[in-house]
């Protein structure tokens, strides 16, 4: 089970459930990849991400793990 807290989110997101190694990829509406980064941690900051709807793609080994929906709020 992966689980995504908070969500809407402002200046960072935590996965668990994930390993190390697994890719996070963060895709917005227009479905282009904006943000990718490796499991290390349970945090990810995403202050850097524009206002909006994400779709998280998790991939462990090259393969589809999960799918996951997210709202980034503005920072202010």
């Amino acid at each position: 089970l992966i689980k995504l807290y908070p969500n809407p989110a402002n200046q960072y997101i935590a996965l668990e459930g994930l390993e190390n190694g697994d890719k996070v990829h963060w895709i917005d509406v227009s479905g282009r990849v904006v943000k990718t980064a490796t499991y290390q941690a349970t945090r990810f900051e995403i202050e850097d991400l524009v206002p909006g709807f994400y779709l998280l793609k998790i991939q462990r080994k090259g393969a589809n793990l999960k799918i996951l929906k997210m709202i980034k709020n503005n920072t202010r």
